[in-house]
């Protein structure tokens, strides 16, 4: 159960924000909170979202209850100020995704999505026709592909062309990508051996396109790039993600930019250029949730399965699991002023 609905129960439903007044269209009780929060736009204070998970700065909710008078009048209205302990909880909630379930600990509610028994996602891929773009996911292989056709990633159109094909090639034995740029001049491919990823555990995967050069990384290393200076194609049919592939994924990521950021050790935000973030909280059996802000929410098609996130199963040769680092806590007894702390 989520700890932040009894914030809300406590201070924000019993005069307001509820079924029968409905203070500035937010109904805050139990069984809406959720769904009237989260990656819904403000209807008061244009290009910001009431909750934009992974970024509180631009969730209303946040600016509210913490009195920011730039957003009208502090939350509870008319009420006293949120405690402290409170207050943090619920940044800490928008910083760590806004997931439905919270616990104060982390994303206890985020699953990967298996598509071993064959189900798929379909989505617009939201990258059309950029330049500069990047795709990543975390994948985990339940066993080698001895077929090809087991695709991570796969674009095609209605005359059958494809555009993007990412899988295993058997025939190879060797990770390939086929790039197919609009306007089309000829497809870009790009090779790579990477055999140590199936070993039952989570790899980084990133691939990206930097308006000269295509570049794989696998877990952190350049594996392959060449050059290209097409967009990425544009096509008038959905994406689809993990098609007919026997592996789990997770945080699946589309960015209008590029650079390869280093290998993650926690949950994306919707930093800014994301423009698809799949984590996978909800369990949903028909729609993937784009925890992006942008609304790119994706279609299964076959039946849904899941199972634990990256980061609770743990990584491979990414090192997506905890990793071995010593944490060091400073306490100041003084103002430190407005400067960065290196």
């Amino acid at each position: 159960d989520s700890e932040i609905q009894p914030i809300f129960t406590n201070n924000c439903t019993a005069a307001c924000h509820n079924s029968s007044s409905i203070n500035g269209g937010l109904n805050l009780s139990a069984s809406t909170s959720y769904s009237e929060l989260v990656n819904v736009a403000s209807q008061g204070y244009s290009g910001f979202q009431r909750v934009k998970p992974g970024d509180p700065m631009n969730s209303v909710l946040h600016q509210k209850i913490v009195g920011n008078t730039s957003f009208g009048d502090r939350m509870p209205q008319g009420g006293s100020a949120l405690a402290q302990a409170d207050e943090e909880k619920i940044k800490n909630w928008i910083q760590n995704g806004a997931v439905k379930d919270w616990s104060g600990g982390g994303a206890v509610s985020s699953y990967s999505f298996d598509f071993g028994p064959g189900p798929y996602i379909d989505v617009k891929a939201p990258i059309e026709g950029e330049q500069i773009w990047s795709i990543e996911a975390w994948v985990k292989f339940h066993q080698k592909p001895t077929t090809s056709g087991h695709d991570i990633f796969f674009l095609n159109n209605n005359a059958n062309q494809n555009l993007l094909v990412y899988y295993f090639s058997p025939n190879s034995d060797k990770f390939r990508v086929e790039l197919r740029p609009t306007p089309a001049s000829g497809t870009t491919f790009l090779e790579t051996s990477a055999n140590e990823v199936f070993d039952t555990k989570f790899h980084h995967f990133y691939l990206e396109g930097n308006g000269s050069k295509i570049a794989i990384y696998i877990d952190g290393t350049n594996k392959a790039e060449a050059d290209y200076t097409g967009s990425f194609p544009q096509s008038d049919k959905d994406m689809r993600i993990g098609y007919h592939l026997d592996a789990s994924m997770d945080e699946i990521r589309f960015r209008k930019k590029s650079g390869f950021p280093g290998l993650p050790t926690a949950r994306y935000n919707a930093e800014e250029g994301t423009w698809l973030l799949y984590q996978f909280d909800d369990q949903s059996t028909t729609q993937i949730t784009d925890n992006s802000g942008q609304n790119n929410h994706g279609t299964i098609t076959g039946t849904a399965a899941y199972e634990d996130d990256v980061y609770a199963s743990g990584a491979g040769g990414g090192g997506g699991g905890k990793s071995n680092t010593i944490q060091i806590v400073v306490r100041l007894n003084q103002d430190i002023g407005n400067g960065d702390v290196h």
